[in-house]
């Protein structure tokens, strides 16, 4: 989550291509596109408004998701088709809370992530996105990556125990995670941009790397931005996100 990644230069991707294509890892015909939301911390905001542009292009309506810590989040909510805004609502009520305090959010993440989700995400989500949605993860002790399907959840809360362990860093998050049988730590820590194949779109809010992303902001962000969060700033990645995304579709992306 942490891993400051990013990229210049849009690919084109098209939403559909021939059977037997000499382009290795495209997908057939007909088969779902798919979207990589890089983990961010309080970047987040650009993940909601790049879904946003998303929700108004059809080719989209069955693509598959992946994210990597608070990327994990954004493929959840753009899986189930939650509101974008009422997500920015709790986003920014948390960050209004963690301004107030001498630590900012350091400490009060897990409670912040685990608040909203219980507040937006619906009883039967596990079923809903049950494969559509790929959630990075870190095993411990040896630091295993893995990409999960939230079909393996059985319930609304064990979906929130692993949104919770691909979220977590230690302090930062105070609440360690045990899911499965195992301790999580962040998603990003060895996997921050999941990949499906090489049609999948990458989402990435630090700012241009060349090579890393598809769609990102013209500038890198602060570790302060990442880190510590404030509301305006949050606003302005929200409306980032959707403009630099519907720019991408207008220029980079073809039925």
């Amino acid at each position: 989550m942490l891993r400051i990644l990013s990229q210049v230069g849009p690919r084109k991707v098209k939403a559909r291509c021939v059977p037997n294509s000499t382009e290795p890892g495209r997908p057939a015909e007909g088969d779902p596109l798919s979207l990589s939301f890089a983990g961010c911390a309080w970047l987040f905001p650009y993940h909601l408004g790049a879904i946003e542009a998303f929700r108004q292009e059809s080719a989209f309506t069955n693509a598959l998701y992946l994210g990597a810590s608070s990327g994990s989040l954004a493929a959840v909510v753009a899986a189930l088709g939650i509101d974008t805004q009422l997500i920015m609502d709790h986003t920014l009520r948390f960050a209004t809370d963690a301004r107030e305090r001498r630590l900012g959010p350091i400490g009060r993440m897990s409670r912040y992530v685990a608040q909203g989700l219980h507040e937006q995400l619906p009883d039967d989500a596990c079923q809903r996105a049950a494969g559509r949605v790929k959630i990075s993860v870190t095993h411990l002790p040896r630091f295993q990556h893995e990409l999960v399907d939230i079909g393996m959840c059985q319930s609304r809360e064990e979906l929130i125990s692993l949104l919770l362990g691909s979220c977590y860093i230690p302090v930062y998050y105070e609440k360690p995670v045990y899911w499965s049988g195992r301790w999580l730590i962040d998603g990003g820590l060895r996997n921050n941009q999941p990949i499906l194949d090489r049609s999948t779109i990458r989402i990435l809010p630090q700012g241009p790397r060349e090579g890393q992303a598809d769609i990102h902001p013209a500038r890198p962000s602060s570790m302060t931005d990442i880190l510590f969060p404030q509301p305006q700033r949050l606003i302005q990645l929200y409306e980032a996100g959707r403009r630099d995304a519907e720019f991408w579709l207008k220029t980079s992306f073809h039925v």
